[in-house]
């Protein structure tokens, strides 16, 4: 039997059933948990009630106005995962009821705006990649790049996600690092692996699912028994709804997903040897609740670099990234007060953990007493691997024109449209300007 779309999409209605509306106790712990009910105006409403709504929407019945608000606010922090006692993934809970919310609210206009919304972020990626990397450099993020030698199959793959080549400096360390641990792999990531989190987020489970699926093929066909990947996006919508659901259809799961940082920490033995130049900052993390493991093996690694000092910040750590914080207002507000802890503590670096995160913030770096960084390049640092950030430069620039057409010999080496990349970079010019 060949296994199609509609196949998945089946076996994610009935998880929905058998994970979380047959376990669910509604004891509304995980809406206690979330650090979204008072961005959101919900502090007065009773928790059990929001989940008694958003279960409702995933038995395609409608919800009440306070889970609806709930759901459309949710920042996947995480938070509420250790709050179940019962085995439910509030996550994929959410997820799953925030698309159930849009879909009775309307199939066709859900399918219209994921496409939008997938096309908009494929061009902006397509473009700023090209604008960034010259063509040699762009070839190694490319998901055609192979690292394995034809008679040597890959031992994983790294798997960048979309958004991480809006800031490829990061990625291109991310290689440069497994190169140095003698990894043989495959590079896979882009819009055309995507993990189906746009189509997910404007509640086309299908789209979403057929993306998700086909990404999950390409990676069983390179015969890895593990993939490495980037993006905290990627592993939740992997993690939670499509690598479980491919379990279900196949009986078995295809591979370990394993995020970047973790890979890196069991390797510490290999890599530590390699970390010589001494980094002499003092440096606190920008950081989210979404993967705690992440968060420690961010640290273990940043505390064998030498001359580097850790300094910990008293803030909230909300959203999976920063992009994922919804409300504006709450944004703001946690970066201010981040900002705000940073300079109180007297560092010298602010380093995100994520690439989103990177790309909300780093723009501010004119306005602020200390440098903000990834930590990925304190890495580098350490290791001597050094790439620009250009992202950071074109968000500083006052110039966006001029930093394009600095750069039309190279722009025109991708054999993309010149006029089109300008029409896309102003886009994204005025998005991640300082406000």
């Amino acid at each position: 039997m060949t296994i199609g779309r509609e196949h998945y999409v089946e076996a994610v209605t009935a998880r929905i059933k058998t994970e979380i509306i047959d376990v669910c106790t509604n004891c509304g712990k995980c809406a206690e948990a979330c650090p979204m009910i008072v961005p959101a105006g919900l502090e007065a409403a009773d928790p059990k009630s929001l989940v008694t709504g958003v279960l409702q929407e995933l038995q395609g019945k409608p919800g009440s106005v306070e889970s609806a608000l709930w759901l459309e606010a949710c920042s996947s922090s995480g938070l509420c995962v250790s709050a179940c006692d019962y085995g439910v993934d509030p996550m994929f809970m959410m997820e799953m009821g925030r698309v159930s919310m849009l879909q009775q609210r309307g199939a066709k206009q859900a399918q219209t705006n994921a496409t939008h919304s997938f096309q908009k972020m494929a061009k902006s990626v397509r473009y700023l990649s090209r604008l960034f990397l010259e063509p040699e450099v762009f070839e190694r993020l490319d998901a055609r790049s192979n690292k394995a030698r034809a008679d040597e199959p890959p031992e994983a793959v790294f798997y960048t996600g979309c958004n991480v080549l809006r800031t490829p400096h990061i990625a291109l360390v991310c290689l440069d690092i497994l190169d140095l641990l003698g990894i043989r792999y495959e590079v896979m990531g882009g819009p055309s692996h995507c993990c189906g989190a746009y189509q997910v987020l404007e509640g086309d489970i299908g789209a979403a699912t057929g993306m998700a699926m086909n990404t999950i093929a390409k990676m069983v066909k390179s015969g890895v028994a593990e993939v490495i990947s980037w993006c905290p996006s990627c592993k939740l919508q992997f993690g939670s709804t499509h690598l479980p659901t491919y379990a279900a259809v196949h009986g078995e799961m295809p591979f370990d997903f394993t995020p970047f940082y973790l890979y890196l920490d069991a390797r510490l033995g290999r890599l530590e040897p390699f970390m010589r130049n001494a980094v002499n900052r003092r440096v606190a993390l920008d950081e989210r609740a979404f993967d705690p493991q992440v968060n420690t093996a961010v640290r273990r690694i940043l505390k064998l670099i030498p001359g580097l000092e850790l300094v910990e910040l008293d803030v909230a750590h909300v959203g999976m990234m920063r992009n994922m914080i919804r409300l504006p207002s709450a944004k703001k507000d946690t970066r201010e007060a981040a900002f705000t802890a940073a300079t109180e503590a007297g560092i010298d670096t602010l380093a995100t953990v994520y690439h989103a995160c990177h790309r909300e913030i780093v723009g501010y770096s004119d306005t602020v007493s200390f440098e903000i960084v990834n930590a990925i390049e304190l890495i580098a640092d350490c290791l001597g691997i050094n790439y620009h950030d250009s992202f950071k430069e074109f968000t500083r620039l006052q110039d966006v024109e001029k930093f394009i057409d600095d750069r039309a010999g190279q722009i025109k080496s991708h054999r993309v449209s010149i006029d089109e990349l300008r029409t896309v970079v102003r886009k994204e010019f005025v998005l991640h300007r300082p406000t």
